[in-house]
């Protein structure tokens, strides 16, 4: 038996997949107690947190839960949203191509963790066929915007032309290039890139003619940004009310822009404040 249990944008907004996360978590340790799980593979995003098992324990499986975010799923349904999630068509976006790559990831993931035997490794392999066969076929990616543009149009929509903006960028993965990418375009006046890892924040810089801070001196650049976006891999967030209030000496500019797409989240909630 295959199960798939997850919360998702479907059903939850970021704040609220991120609580419903634990109780995930705690239904998956409530799972490996009561039934013999043989393999497990989890994919966690900014629009999901979800686990696919495989058991052939299902006549002891005995699955209750009472929380409206979180969907259960078994065989033909679970592979079904895999594969319709590897062709993009789960996503936020419809058709973006990170998800696929995503998934490989995960795979990968369970594979070095020795979480991923023959029967998801089958799946797992049908599946990310069938996305890239899907891609082909029908260009459903053709013209879709990635996470990291839709924050760029999303800074546009508040700050209008960014041509005449700073722009700091925190974070120098996957994510941080793809915002990268749709910067690029737009001939900006200044763009800063930090990073934990400085030769990443100094090689994503150069792409974009930009320059790359140490993240101790974050806060520096703080001062002059008119956009942040931010995408770290940090288990916390990274910036926090008490922290700008601490830059700014508690006059924190209104026209300041914050994007997090970031997971979990890199700016707390009281930056809203």
């Amino acid at each position: 038996m295959i199960i798939n249990i997850r919360v998702d944008h479907t059903l939850a907004d970021i704040e609220t997949m991120e609580k419903v996360s634990k109780d995930l978590k705690d239904l998956f340790s409530t799972l490996k107690e009561q039934i013999d799980i043989k393999e497990y593979i989890e994919i966690n995003t900014c629009n999901r947190y979800e686990y696919f098992l495989y058991t052939d324990d299902y006549n002891k499986l005995d699955l209750d839960c009472d929380n409206q975010y979180i969907i259960i799923q078994y065989n033909d349904e679970a592979v079904l949203h895999l594969f319709r999630m590897t062709s993009g068509l789960e996503s936020m976006i419809i058709g973006e191509d990170q998800i696929l790559g995503q998934v490989k990831d995960a795979k990968r993931k369970s594979e070095r963790e020795g979480h991923c035997g023959k029967k998801l490794d089958a799946v797992f392999t049908k599946a990310i066929h069938v996305g890239q066969v899907v891609r082909n076929k029908t260009k459903i990616n053709q013209g879709s915007i990635s996470i990291g543009s839709a924050a760029v149009d999303l800074a546009e929509e508040h700050l209008g032309d960014l041509q005449d903006k700073h722009v700091l960028v925190i974070g120098a993965g996957k994510m941080g290039t793809l915002v990268a990418k749709a910067l690029a375009e737009k001939n900006l006046k200044a763009i800063f890139v930090a990073n934990r890892t400085y030769y990443k924040a100094i090689k994503l810089a150069e792409e974009l003619e930009g320059e790359a801070i140490l993240f101790d001196n974050l806060e520096e650049k703080l001062l002059n940004a008119d956009l942040v976006i931010s995408s770290t891999g940090a288990p916390h967030a990274i910036i926090n009310k008490e922290r700008l209030l601490r830059v700014f000496d508690e006059n924190i500019p209104n026209k300041m822009i914050f994007i997090d797409i970031a997971n979990p989240r890199d700016i707390a909630e009281d930056v809203k404040e």
